[in-house]
């Protein structure tokens, strides 16, 4: 399969579907991280639920929740685990120059590219877990309204996602 290419900088980067099992690795090791910061939104959204769902006090009061929880599950630590997990270098390649052939996304090779830019790492992961996990158009065992719901859902995600934040 051809790997999606996402230009950040002077960098471009090839991504590669992950194989299943990999993939489902790499999901189970984001869920211990992400699904207590999520429910914490939940359980926020939920207590506010006579108000505006998509208004800006029950959207505050929702993320307020979740930069609380943060911290108990997403340390430096646990940060740079999923960093390495999602950033797997057997499916990311990057090329600087545009010319040369892409490299392995080495951990020598993320220092080099992103030396004084540590948030564009971020916004690459989130590129990664884009393409691994929210092309719900290759679902085929989800009924279809749900796999349009789930694209809405992805619009929203996507649409407040930065796309470089170095520049």
């Amino acid at each position: 399969m051809k790997p999606t290419e996402y230009k950040m900088g002077g960098a471009t980067f090839y991504i590669y579907i992950m194989p299943p099992l990999v993939a489902m690795r790499v999901l189970g090791e984001l869920q211990k991280t992400l699904a207590p910061i999520l429910g914490s939104m939940a359980k926020e959204v939920t207590a506010n639920s006579d108000k505006q769902i998509d208004g800006l006090e029950v959207i505050g009061a929702a993320l307020g929740e979740a930069l609380k929880a943060m911290p108990s599950h997403l340390d430096g630590e646990r940060l740079e685990i999923l960093c390495k997990t999602l950033l797997n270098p057997d499916y990311i390649g990057v090329s600087t120059d545009g010319l040369k052939a892409p490299i392995k996304l080495t951990e020598a090779v993320i220092d080099e590219v992103f030396m004084g830019r540590p948030f564009d790492i971020l916004v690459l992961m989130y590129k990664v877990f884009e393409v691994n996990f929210l092309d719900f158009s290759r679902l085929s065992s989800v009924p279809i309204g749900v796999q349009n719901a789930l694209g809405e859902l992805k619009k929203t995600l996507t649409a407040n996602v930065p796309q470089n934040l170095s520049e």
